[in-house]
């Protein structure tokens, strides 16, 4: 099983990655930062990964534009997105372009975490 994570945050990469391995310890995670990157365009492979955690400030760029651009592809796998600055409208946006599942980083749990990616 292959994982990407998009985010800002090299310590929230890094802490998400843990978890997801101490769940599936032969499982890939790809760190993609968007301050080193630019938003992926169609010839990268999002079709390689099984689930893509994407959250919502991304430093120079808006996760919700980035969650449409993927989910406008054939080859987009579930998605599951991030917010620190939580609210319901959101959670409803993001649910409108196409989220599979959604969570406050706040109220992140590992167990929601390995939850929200098995699903």
């Amino acid at each position: 099983m292959k994982i990407l994570v998009i985010d800002d945050d090299e310590d929230l990469r890094n802490i998400l990655a843990h978890h997801l391995k101490q769940e599936w310890p032969n499982l890939q995670v790809e760190q993609f930062d968007p301050l080193q990157r630019d938003m992926p365009d169609a010839s990268f492979p999002l079709g390689d990964y099984e689930v893509i955690i994407l959250d919502y400030m991304l430093g120079r760029g808006d996760g919700l534009e980035w969650l449409q651009h993927f989910k406008a592809r054939s080859d987009c796998p579930p998605v599951l997105f991030l917010t620190g600055a939580g609210n319901e409208i959101i959670a409803v946006r993001a649910m409108k372009v196409g989220a599979d599942d959604y969570q406050r980083k706040q109220e992140m749990t590992r167990e929601k975490l390995v939850t929200s990616v098995r699903e």
